[in-house]
């Protein structure tokens, strides 16, 4: 199979159900140079505990550069990549306010590279002082509990992306709140309704950045074909927005 052939193949495992939607410039030679970082994933992980390191970019700070830590098994690498790969080449035109403001420009897959970048640079397998897929617990560093592989493993590659930008929120420094009851209906309240539990009083934080790009990326990605996955889970990340002013707000932005 060629290095582009290889690509596709790990995009195709990654939930995107048609990766070549995402090319809007000249990537075939970035496909085929991930693909050859991800073939030293392979080579590099024989023993099952080596460290590894990918190269994705890059936008217009250079590539990212993401190193893997000891016990993240291999298929677990390899869904991450072609997920942050398929993001990479995420096209846009256009942005809303609020995603302007969190993520520095328009829907666009090397803003996203860009920003991730500047706050992410390692993964590892660890423990969370909570019950969670993933947390954020050094600086640049997310952690990945050993019984959330397999979440991780069924998720497509929106789920990925937003996992990743809910814990680089947290890396901002942005905390969770409980919102112990369920808010009642809001005139001018587009969001799905809340769910109480942890939760966001503010528009821009974790769960927020959540909805603030998947709304934008539903809106404005062109070319790209998401069956169901991006409002899935909208749906989830919109009923964690605990506080009457920040589902107002988030509302708002989509109606500008």
């Amino acid at each position: 199979m060629t290095h582009l052939g290889a690509v596709l193949a790990l995009l195709f495992n990654a939930g995107v159900s048609h990766p070549m939607a995402f090319v809007s410039r000249d990537t075939v030679d970035e496909l085929e140079r991930v693909s050859e970082s991800m073939s030293g994933i392979r080579a590099s992980r024989q023993g099952g505990d080596a460290e590894s390191v990918v190269s994705i970019g890059g936008g217009d700070s250079g590539s990212w550069t993401l190193t893997f830590g000891p016990g993240l098994p291999v298929i677990l690498r390899r869904r991450i990549t072609a997920a942050l790969v398929a993001l990479s080449l995420v096209p846009g035109r256009e942005g809303t306010a609020l995603h302007r403001n969190i993520f520095g420009g328009n829907v666009d897959g090397a803003v996203y590279l860009d920003w991730l970048r500047s706050r992410v640079s390692r993964l590892r397998l660890g423990d969370c002082p909570s019950v969670a897929d993933a947390c954020a617990l050094g600086e640049g560093e997310l952690t990945i509990p050993a019984d959330a592989v397999g979440s991780w493993l069924g998720y497509k590659s929106v789920d990925i992306w937003l996992m990743f930008v809910h814990e680089a929120r947290h890396l901002d420094g942005w905390l969770h709140q409980s919102c112990v009851e369920e808010l009642a209906p809001i005139p001018g309240d587009s969001l799905s309704p809340h769910v109480a539990g942890i939760c966001d009083l503010a528009p821009d934080g974790p769960f927020g950045a959540e909805v603030v790009m998947a709304r934008n990326l539903e809106s404005f990605c062109s070319n790209c074909e998401w069956n169901g996955d991006v409002r899935r889970a909208l749906n989830r990340a919109e009923s964690r927005i605990g506080s009457r002013e920040a589902r107002l707000a988030l509302s708002e932005d989509f109606r500008q």
